[in-house]
């Protein structure tokens, strides 16, 4: 799901990349934790997606 968002956004899409990143961060939080590098990398997407929204 983390490249179909990323792909998304590179090709103008914005909407369902930040419902996608905001799924895999929950999923992320919940079973991996705050501090795991994949929560991480997660979090930047999802703000990566909000800031292409403004």
């Amino acid at each position: 799901m983390f490249n179909l968002a990323t792909d998304l956004r590179k090709v103008g899409q914005y909407d369902e990349p930040r419902e996608l990143d905001q799924a895999i961060l929950k999923t992320h939080l919940e079973r991996l934790g705050q501090d795991h590098r994949y929560t991480l990398v997660a979090a930047a997407n999802l703000a990566a997606s909000l800031r292409e929204l403004g």
